[in-house]
């Protein structure tokens, strides 16, 4: 069969043609570094470069939730340190107030200076992190968490925000701390027992706080102990009044001792008058 000259010229045209695309596209893959750059070259390696640049795209958006977290949670950290040295210059005072020589001025100069670190307290737990939001607020609510009140139906401060916060994930962390927990659940006495002292005594027994010696040896009950005094000598007695039982029964008393029971241990101080009490609760 006969080939016709202009047939074959068309093909060279065409081949010309085909072979220039393929050298502007191997042109455009050299200058951008990318082997696809439309679906159709590979529709297959499209979808797994759409798939690899959406998870880019999340990672990197967690990462910067995390940063902010992060920077929020060091401020936090700071704040919270920040309060510490505000009550323990409260403590100070505390302790300067206690001087027998001071007289009604300088008594008036500590109560300042404790209204002063007062606010500044109140001020730290009102603090915003560098979005604007408020580093204690918990899940949110009010513009300002801490609300300094005076007279009824409230008084002191209340906590104006909404208690709880986010729970972390696996790449994200809250950015806000719950302030009611923080700041406004003070635990009673050491947290798992509390020592009183009966306001019908008569004597100056008195107590520290305690602590926990054995946590396995709580019974979570509560006690009493009472002071008597016989035959000259002071002795007390604990007495378990959830079972019942005695604990410790007709104790010498000496001031400064330590006692120890059911896990717990405490210091007893003072002169204690007969028939003066001390009941302990126990945290259930």
């Amino acid at each position: 069969m006969r080939v016709a000259t202009a047939n074959a010229y068309d093909s060279t045209i065409e081949l010309l043609a085909k072979r220039q695309a393929e050298l502007a596209a191997q042109q455009e893959r050299l200058t951008t570094g990318k082997r696809v750059l439309k679906p159709s070259d590979d529709p297959v390696a499209a979808t797994l470069a759409e798939t690899a640049a959406n998870r880019l795209s999340r990672i990197q958006a967690d990462q910067r939730a995390l940063e902010s977290s992060r920077t929020s949670l060091q401020q936090a950290e700071t704040a919270l340190g920040e309060s510490g040295n505000l009550l323990q210059r409260v403590r100070e005072l505390m302790v300067a107030a206690g001087n027998g020589s001071f007289g009604p001025s300088e008594r008036e100069d500590i109560a300042r200076q404790l209204e002063g670190l007062r606010e500044q307290l109140i001020g730290v737990a009102n603090l915003r992190d560098n979005a604007g939001r408020t580093l204690f607020g918990g899940l949110g609510g009010a513009q300002v968490p801490f609300v300094d009140t005076y007279g009824p139906p409230a008084a002191g401060v209340v906590f104006g925000g909404q208690r709880g916060q986010a729970a972390a994930g696996d790449t994200s962390l809250p950015q806000a701390l719950d302030g009611d927990a923080i700041w406004m659940r003070i635990p009673r006495g050491n947290g798992s027992f509390t020592l009183a002292l009966d306001p019908a005594n008569t004597g100056s027994i008195r107590t520290d706080v305690g602590q926990v010696s054995d946590p396995s040896l709580l019974t979570g009950a509560d006690y009493e102990i009472s002071f008597a005094e016989v035959a000259g000598q002071m002795q007390f007695t604990v007495f378990d009044q959830t079972n019942g039982v005695p604990v410790l029964s007709d104790v010498p008393y000496v001031s400064g001792q330590t006692v120890s029971f059911d896990g717990m241990s405490f210091r007893l101080d003072g002169n204690p008058a007969d028939g003066d009490g001390a009941p302990i609760s126990c945290r259930k």
